[in-house]
């Protein structure tokens, strides 16, 4: 990781992929 001062777009992918990974994990655990 680059640090504290990410910039916008790799902060917006790491949004993105947190996003992902919620959904998946809801999918997992029988969610909406």
């Amino acid at each position: 990781m680059p640090g504290p001062h990410l910039t916008e777009p790799a902060a917006m992918l790491i949004r993105a992929l947190d996003r992902a990974v919620g959904d998946v994990a809801r999918a997992m655990a029988g969610g909406p």
